[in-house]
């Protein structure tokens, strides 16, 4: 391809970007890119893609792979304003989606208007909300052209909270905050996202990531593009997001659907066995090998192999990955020759790989083609849906998903979600114990049991963005790179000593994800199991510590959010406080 050419492919994508007045740095580093490598070639014809139809390019140089990130294709598009149904007495509606027109100042909500699309109907017949619960008299959303929207409550009787607060004069939604979704609440049960989305919904298919926003679609997209390649795939985002599930749909759509899909968690190999585990072993190739030993490499041959945590793959090894990535090749342990494979790498990590101590030529190699999945709280139009799905997979019926109290949905919606998608799973099946169980107390303290960091609460005429906690906010910096096998228990002690027994921050401390800090506590004989500790130590430490989460952790030396859980859904501080007075 001629520099001309490749120039006017840039401009094409700029032009089709039009990136608003205000980028995100992603954004502007996706089109300072574009301009830099213009004169390159462009390697497109591998992913089955060309100039006039192009989602997520790959820039070849002689040394590495250059990939923009995915943000909405390529770069920045256009969003528009769209209302997505988190909850509904009708369980049927929740994910549809009513996508405003450009152009629109003023749109009313009420029973009647406007009209939602079922999320895997994109082209079906649309309908409004047509609740009970809901006022004939409709909310107001005034769109803000510069940026931003204005909610006009009701003149009726229904109530409307925005956030979690109730509003009774025109309040202000700063544009910034429509990216990460705000939640509108009309009545006793219909709960609303307002949130930012593409122009063009990406069709849902079956094992593909749920989800009814602008992040999900280009999560589709970014999947059939990498399924139509043979390119290396990095997955990043934190822990609980969902990586796996998009490797997995990645490979069902990909050419090799039919060979196998092995993974590994990178972070469970020790430095000793980890080459063994990997590309196998002969006999008598190391103390104990009494057979020969295939390895995951040669398990995967014709198929994709999943690297999972591979931010802590044992340093050993680094450089072999690099090597079979580059030549299809490897030794096994104990070898003479050389073996072969035909094996497509998809890898995934929580953690910046380009700190210290990762192997930065095996960084640019995993990075054919880079997937990065935002977390929960940025796309909280996600939230309903997701939640309906695993309650079903629980085996709640269409009835029992009705019988759920408005608060707790709510809470759910605007809780922080640190565990991510993993841990609204998590909690949905506590929630369908509850229902199997007839429990309404359960579910009355399971959005107590909630980590108190829910999203901020507007004010009228402003809404107040709330900056993370210092805590919070230093265990999303990117970690230094630290492999799990040389932390001790001294050290792992002492971390969680300092962070308060907070495992985010012992483990960014450390250098190590979550999962395996996790993997640590579990294996340290001297950090106990909320659920081990006998019930009279823990009335006896609450009573003396009231109220007081990290002392009762630092004193029975348990992860603290663990613990506050543990104490919260057995009415444990009730209880102690009764047997003092």
């Amino acid at each position: 391809m001629s520099n001309d050419r490749a120039s006017l492919a840039v401009r094409r994508l700029e032009q089709r970007a039009n990136p608003p007045e205000r980028h995100s740095p992603r954004r502007d580093m996706s089109i300072s890119v574009c301009r830099h490598v213009a004169p390159l070639l462009w390697h497109v014809d591998r992913v089955g893609m060309d100039v006039d139809n192009m989602n997520s390019p790959r820039i070849e140089t002689d040394e590495t792979t250059l990939v923009l990130p995915i943000v909405d294709g390529l770069v920045a598009i256009p969003k528009r304003l769209a209302i997505t149904v988190l909850w509904h007495p009708d369980s049927v509606r929740i994910g549809a989606r009513a996508q405003l027109p450009e152009g629109v100042g003023r749109v009313a909500i009420s029973r009647f208007e406007p009209e939602f699309t079922g999320l895997h109907d994109p082209h079906g017949t649309a309908s409004p909300l047509a609740s009970q619960t809901l006022s004939r008299v409709p909310v107001e959303l005034v769109i803000d052209p510069r940026g931003g929207v204005i909610i006009e409550p009701s003149e009726g009787r229904m109530r409307c909270q925005l956030d979690g607060q109730a509003i009774s004069a025109p309040t202000v939604i700063a544009d910034d905050r429509l990216d990460q979704g705000a939640i509108l609440r009309l009545g006793p049960s219909v709960l609303l996202c307002l949130h930012r989305v593409g122009p063009k919904a990406t069709p849902h298919r079956a094992g593909d990531p749920l989800g009814a926003g602008a992040a999900a679609d280009a999560i589709r997209r970014a999947i059939g593009n990498a399924a139509a390649s043979d390119v290396p795939v990095l997955i990043l985002g934190e822990t609980g997001v969902g990586k796996e599930l998009v490797a997995h749909a990645i490979h069902s759509r990909s050419r090799r659907a039919a060979g196998p899909m092995v993974a590994v968690n990178m972070a469970t190999l020790s430095e000793s066995l980890a080459a063994a585990d990997l590309f196998g072993s002969t006999k008598g190739a190391y103390t104990g090998a009494v057979s020969v030993r295939a390895g995951l490499f040669a398990e995967a041959d014709g198929g994709t192999l999943f690297l999972d945590e591979v931010g802590d793959a044992p340093s050993v090894v680094q450089p072999m990955l690099l090597r079979v990535l580059e030549t299809g090749e490897f030794r096994p342990v104990g070898a003479n020759g050389s073996r072969r494979v035909d094996v497509r790498v998809i890898a995934a990590t929580d953690r910046d790989l380009g700190a210290s101590g990762f192997n930065q030529p095996l960084r640019r190699r995993l990075e054919g083609l880079v997937i990065e999945i935002p977390p929960l709280r940025d796309r909280r139009e996600d939230i309903g849906i997701l939640l309906r799905h695993f309650l079903h997979s629980e085996g709640c019926r269409e009835a029992d998903l009705a019988r759920l109290p408005g608060d707790l949905i709510e809470t759910l919606c605007r809780h922080d979600w640190p565990g991510n998608v993993r841990e609204l799973g998590n909690i949905a099946r506590r929630i369908a114990l509850a229902l199997s169980s007839d429990d309404p107390l359960a579910l009355a303290t399971l959005g107590r049991s909630l980590d108190p960091d829910p999203i901020a609460a507007p004010t009228a005429h402003e809404t107040d963005i709330r900056a993370p906690s210092p805590d919070i906010a230093s265990s999303r910096e990117p970690a230094r790179y630290r492999a799990p096998t040389s932390v001790s228990d001294a050290e792992l002690l002492a971390a969680l000593e300092r962070s308060g027994w907070q495992v985010r921050a012992a483990a960014n401390e450390l250098g190590v994800s979550r999962p395996s800090m996790y993997a640590l506590i579990d294996a340290c004989h001297a950090i106990r199991k909320p659920q081990d500790i006998p019930r009279a130590e823990l009335l006896t430490v609450i009573a003396d510590h009231p109220g007081q989460p990290d002392a009762w952790a630092a004193v029975l030396h348990t992860p603290r959010e663990a613990l506050r859980r543990w104490v919260v859904s057995h009415g444990l501080a009730e209880e102690a406080s009764g047997n003092e007075s």
